[in-house]
């Protein structure tokens, strides 16, 4: 699944997967099916959704204050 990763990355890559649905990120199986054929794609596509939350962090800060 994870081809051409070390362990620790693969690790950290599916805590990292784990810890999205845990936050309520409806990542479709059908995506990450998909996108887990390339560690890069898989990559980006977790900076991405990073990129998001931290958006969406900012956004509630923003409306609280």
């Amino acid at each position: 699944m994870f081809c051409g990763l070390t362990k620790t990355e693969k690790k950290n890559i599916q805590k990292e997967i784990s810890t999205w649905f845990k936050l309520g990120f409806g990542i479709k199986w059908v995506d990450l099916g998909y996108i887990l054929y390339t560690p890069i794609l898989l990559r980006e596509y977790l900076s991405r959704l990073q990129y998001i939350h931290e958006i969406s962090l900012y956004n509630r800060a923003t409306v609280l204050y």
